[in-house]
């Protein structure tokens, strides 16, 4: 049996530039999942948000 090393991401993603100017909750749901399906997509075995949903909508 092969063994596995855990991967998981450390960090901020930078912010969509499709988010930046529409500040609803849903386009930053959308971002957070575009960033998880990305982890997924690369085989990560803990996935984050990438520090999206530290976006702050009013200030943006």
């Amino acid at each position: 049996m092969t063994a596995r090393i855990k991967t998981t991401t450390v960090g901020s993603y930078p912010v969509p530039s499709w988010l930046v100017g529409n500040t609803s909750r849903l386009v930053l749901r959308d971002a957070i999942m575009a960033v998880l399906k990305t982890q997924e997509l690369a085989g990560l075995d803990r996935l984050t948000d990438g520090e999206l949903s530290r976006f702050d909508l009013d200030v943006a």
